[in-house]
């Protein structure tokens, strides 16, 4: 009945990856979704094998709003958008797919370029409150493997203090990842040589 498909880029995302690879892994989606190979698919593959080129931006989008047509409703979530590096490319498409009844969610930083290509849309500011950051590092500290001699509580609230008075809402998964990437080297450190204390 319905389709929901969902893209999530990172910091990490190949500076390679283009427009049609987010379009063909749409497509891959939706025909996981129908269980089938759609006709038009077909069609698109032969001919671009006779064409003996590889189909254009144009080719996918039109199979992807042609595949959509079999679900009653389709929605699709576009998350770090700010981190794609073709991302005025995709805006364009994204913004077209609404009329053809697409439901769309995107998700990113508030930068210039994102701000001024979506200027129609609706938009909603979400940011971690200080209150959030320090629940989430907290949670982090409890549930990894790091021993409890090593981090004390003035040193648990350092650690709050300073991650999130930098991250100002954003990253803070990233800078948390690093600190306790660091505080797990302390505690290897700790345990490989703490018998130099004995």
């Amino acid at each position: 009945d319905s389709f929901v498909g969902h893209h999530h880029f990172n910091i990490t995302s190949h500076p390679q990856f283009r427009t049609e690879d987010f379009l063909r892994d749409l497509l891959a989606q939706v025909i996981r979704c129908l269980n089938r190979v759609p006709e038009d698919a077909l069609h698109l593959k032969e001919s671009c094998h006779k064409r003996g080129k590889a189909p254009s931006v144009k080719d996918l989008l039109d199979l992807l709003t042609s595949t959509l047509k079999s679900f009653k409703s389709s929605y699709l979530v576009v998350d770090g958008l700010d981190e794609f590096h073709h991302r005025k490319t995709l805006l364009s498409l994204l913004a077209d797919l609404p009329v053809q009844g697409v439901k769309v969610l995107l998700t990113s930083r508030d930068i210039p370029e994102v701000r001024d290509l979506l200027k129609n849309a609706t938009s909603i500011e979400v940011k971690a409150s200080p209150e959030d950051i320090e629940r989430y590092i907290n949670s982090r500290l409890r549930s990894c493997d790091i021993e409890e001699s090593l981090i004390s509580g003035e040193m648990r609230l350092s650690i709050c203090s300073r991650v999130t008075n930098h991250v100002d809402g954003v990253y803070v998964i990233l800078n948390c990842s690093i600190v306790l990437r660091t505080l797990r080297l302390l505690t290897v450190y700790h345990t490989g040589f703490s018998w130099l204390a004995s």
